[in-house]
């Protein structure tokens, strides 16, 4: 008969790697969902600086 190799070890180290993917992913997603740029870039530039978008074809 073949011994039998113990997995236990392996599985759980599989296991943590997908549990921490799936969690990485919800937060990065919920994070996305519930903040706008304008907050974003209000955090980063201030609140006084108004960014626009201007084409060369208006000019």
């Amino acid at each position: 008969m073949a011994k039998k190799k113990k997995r236990s070890g392996r599985l759980r180290v599989d296991i943590i790697v997908v549990v921490s993917i799936i969690v990485l992913l919800v937060t990065f997603f919920s994070y996305m969902l519930n903040t706008s740029l304008e907050d974003v870039l209000a955090d980063q530039r201030g609140e006084g600086v108004i960014i626009t978008h201007t084409s060369s074809a208006d000019k």
